[in-house]
């Protein structure tokens, strides 16, 4: 007791994904979005701000996008369902989020790397980006 311990650590430095979601009406604000290193499956979530625009920082590596079908209420902060429709999905080489994993974009980052992704949601069905990503974050 009351011995010390030592403990080494080892940072590495990052990159950072950011851009815009938008939709064929304009921006799409406070949506959810997910990032998954495809090399150790570690999740990072973030909202969109109200223009829709984000950024998520995540470690060096491949990196796949998730946008959720769920935005957060302004005056509540709850989440609730996008309007008109719309819905999330794997972001494709395109930008655009849709639900099938096969057309999945993966993003490389590298260390201090900037990627710039902008995001197109179109109509469909609910896509939880959460339970895909395996991220039981609210």
């Amino acid at each position: 007791s009351g011995g010390q311990r030592v403990v080494n650590l080892t940072l590495t430095q990052g990159g950072t994904i950011r851009g815009q979601v938008t939709s064929a009406n304009g921006v799409v604000g406070n949506v959810r979005l997910f990032a998954k290193d495809g090399a150790t499956g570690a999740v990072q979530r973030v909202f969109a701000d109200g223009a829709g625009n984000y950024a998520i920082n995540m470690p060096v590596g491949t990196i796949n996008l998730l946008v959720d079908s769920y935005a957060t209420d302004p005056r509540t902060g709850q989440l609730q369902a996008l309007g008109g429709g719309l819905t999330g999905g794997y972001v494709d080489a395109n930008g655009v989020a849709q639900s099938a994993a096969g057309g999945a974009k993966a993003i490389t980052l590298t260390a201090g790397g900037v990627v710039s992704q902008n995001i197109q949601l179109n109509a469909g069905t609910t896509f939880d980006a959460a339970a895909v990503a395996g991220a039981f974050i609210p």
